[in-house]
């Protein structure tokens, strides 16, 4: 029953973020898919599954609303307040400051751990584009 819920959240980020890509022209929506793999990857065997599943599905909504025409109160009435709020504390608001962003996300402990698990991915995927054109340029020399 739990995947099933988490499963809808999947369907609606993957059509919210239909017409998105990354910067390596893969789909947008594989980045939340990994962020919430990596939550609850991390909270595995430590966290009641169904806490495990609230935040997987806050984790894979958590761009929608800054990125896609979803709204916090489509989350809402699909997901519940908690979510809501969760994906909310996710969403930076024009004209904030990524610190004020980041202190926000610490208030709300859903929002803190997939805020977390985002930067460590953002972090990851840096160094690997690091090392990448650290080896172009050895193979092209």
């Amino acid at each position: 029953m739990e995947n099933m819920i988490y499963e809808r959240a999947l369907l609606i980020a993957i059509k919210a973020h239909a017409e998105q890509k990354r910067w390596n022209g893969e789909p947008y929506v594989c980045h939340p898919v990994r962020v919430a793999a990596r939550v609850a990857a991390a909270m595995a065997g430590t966290h009641p599954a169904d806490r495990v599943e609230v935040h997987k599905i806050a984790a894979v909504l958590h761009d929608t609303v800054e990125d896609t025409e979803v709204t916090l109160d489509e989350i809402r009435a699909t997901f519940g307040g908690e979510i809501a709020e969760a994906v909310d504390y996710l969403t930076r608001r024009e004209g904030e400051s990524y610190e004020d962003f980041v202190d926000r996300c610490s208030r709300n402990q859903i929002a803190l751990r997939v805020s977390e698990r985002d930067k460590k991915y953002a972090a990851a995927r840096q160094k690997l584009s690091a090392l990448l054109r650290v080896s172009e340029t050895n193979t092209s020399a």
